[in-house]
């Protein structure tokens, strides 16, 4: 469901949900995960020392038109020793950021630096937040994309997720991972197409656009140790919340 839409006077909604009580869970899902992703963005601004024009969150504004949208997923059972497509495969987001709520396990990232994927344990009460491309392009490549991916933990549950993802404003210009000076709506564009596109067709884009750049370890390169990982890493961030929603910590 696009912010845009369901900002909308009139938005473009199935009656049964336009006509019902559930428009209002919508409207609060975005309203709410979109003002989580806002104060994150102030906070990394503040922390990268950015001022004016140049802090993230001018560039997400929410009466400029971006494709920021809130997604639900849903895995269906699968077995990796004997099916083709199962999860998700693994790349980074074409956000900012991404917040992403999941009471199953399956989710996997692999932090800058790293060789193999490991899981990321569901939290009661927590979200996970993720760096994309366009934080990552808006930062001067300092933020890192999260390269992760979903696998099967249980091949017999189907499993299901939400996702809020906040994107810069369709006009924000950044220079991509090939230095390109492009906006940020052509880079969701392309990015789109080719993540959703066959394998042949994926061969064709840049090598850098499913992993939005970044770089995974050759086998001949030494391994950031995990603890030096989880000090150093700006991928990922836990937002912990209270009973009323508010928030507590994040790690």
């Amino acid at each position: 469901m696009s912010r845009d839409e369901i900002q909308s006077p009139d938005p473009r909604l199935p009656s049964i949900i336009k006509n019902g009580s559930d428009i209002k869970v919508l409207e609060n899902a975005i309203a709410g995960c979109n003002t989580i992703s806002k104060v994150i963005l102030s906070a990394l601004s503040t922390g990268l020392g950015l001022s004016g024009a140049a802090r993230f969150e001018n560039s997400h504004r929410n009466d400029h038109l971006s494709t920021s949208t809130l997604a639900m997923m849903h895995y269906i059972p699968s077995d990796p020793a004997k099916d083709k497509n199962i999860g998700h495969q693994k790349h980074t987001d074409i956000s900012s950021l991404t917040v992403l709520f999941s009471e199953q396990w399956g989710l996997q990232i692999r932090p800058p630096g790293a060789r193999q994927f490991g899981f990321v344990a569901p939290k009661q009460g927590c979200a996970v937040i993720n760096v994309g491309d366009s934080l990552r392009f808006a930062s001067g490549h300092t933020m890192q994309s999260c390269i992760h991916r979903v696998v099967p933990f249980d091949s017999t549950e189907h499993r299901y997720s939400i996702a809020y993802f906040l994107r810069a404003e369709n006009q924000t210009m950044f220079t991509d991972s090939e230095g390109r000076y492009i906006t940020a709506g052509q880079w969701h564009d392309e990015k789109f197409y080719a993540f959703k596109a066959t394998p042949d067709v994926q061969a064709l884009a840049p090598a850098s656009m499913l992993l939005g750049g970044m770089t995974e370890v050759d086998d001949d390169e030494p391994e950031v140790p995990v603890a030096q990982l989880a000090k150093d890493s700006l991928s990922s961030v836990e937002v912990v919340r209270d009973g009323n929603g508010a928030v507590v910590e994040a790690y």
